[in-house]
């Protein structure tokens, strides 16, 4: 089994000791282009990655999907018929933030596979448009989508669509800014029968639960955005929905309607 001592090796090639000090708060400063190198240790996604490893350990992943049926070409990738679902109605909030014309809530969910899932929505002031499932890149993370204070690649697109009136739900993809990070989790996780592209097309699906559980919103239209490495499993989570509306971004946006 790949080992918990391996991905901390693989995390300091990147990290490093962190520079600045902090909290979970959507209040991030700035990084200089190194954004990853900041948020990552600062935001706790670096433990986060690891306490994996100990759930594995102690016996706590399970492969087990009862989500929405995956169309069949794509099922040898996901080692199932079906989504990971969130394995209860429980959701934790870890904290909410005000911004200018929305407010953002950090969340954490478990799914069924026992994977847990943090992530960020945001939730505009006024009416709300549409609910859109951002992807975000290796390494960024969901504060950073919503927070122009520094920002790196992703361009606050989190904050700029919530002030178009789209509420916006951007989970943690699972890794610590590099290839090899996730490869090694994803690799941890198959050996226990749980496919790493699985969970993240189910963490970004389950942005509808999160929405109407905060917000008492349902029946949005849904838009589903990547940017990075993001797009590839955009790619694969856009077919397994079956009937999309158009393309109509430039990395990969699928519309539909919220069923």
């Amino acid at each position: 089994m790949i080992s918990r001592r391996a991905l901390s090796g693989l995390l300091m090639t990147l990290v490093g000791p962190s520079s600045r000090a902090g909290n979970d708060r959507l209040a991030l400063g700035h990084c200089q282009g190194s954004c990853a190198n900041v948020d990552l240790p600062t935001l706790g996604y670096d433990q986060f990655c690891r306490s994996l490893f100990d759930i594995a350990a102690s016996g706590r992943l399970h492969a087990v999907a009862t989500g929405s049926e995956i169309r069949g070409e794509m099922r040898s990738l996901f080692r199932a018929r079906r989504l990971y679902r969130p394995s209860h109605d429980e959701i934790r909030v870890h904290w909410r933030a005000p911004a200018d014309g929305f407010s953002v809530v950090k969340v954490e969910f478990d799914l069924e596979c026992g994977v847990p899932v943090r992530g960020c929505l945001g939730i505009p002031d006024g009416e709300f448009k549409g609910l859109i499932l951002l992807g975000h890149g290796m390494a960024s993370t969901p504060e950073r989508c919503f927070d122009d204070a520094d920002k790196d690649y992703m361009n606050a697109l989190g904050k700029r669509l919530c002030g178009d009136g789209y509420v916006v739900w951007c989970p943690y993809i699972i890794q610590i800014g590099n290839q090899e990070s996730q490869n090694n989790i994803a690799a941890m996780l198959a050996s226990h029968g749980v496919s790493a592209h699985n969970v993240s097309c189910a963490s970004l699906d389950a942005g509808e639960i999160v929405c109407r559980k905060l917000t008492g919103a349902s029946g949005l239209n849904v838009g589903v955005y990547g940017v990075s490495w993001a797009p590839f499993s955009r790619c694969i989570w856009k077919p397994r929905r079956g009937r999309c509306g158009r393309l109509s971004c430039p990395d990969i946006c699928a519309t539909r309607r919220s069923s």
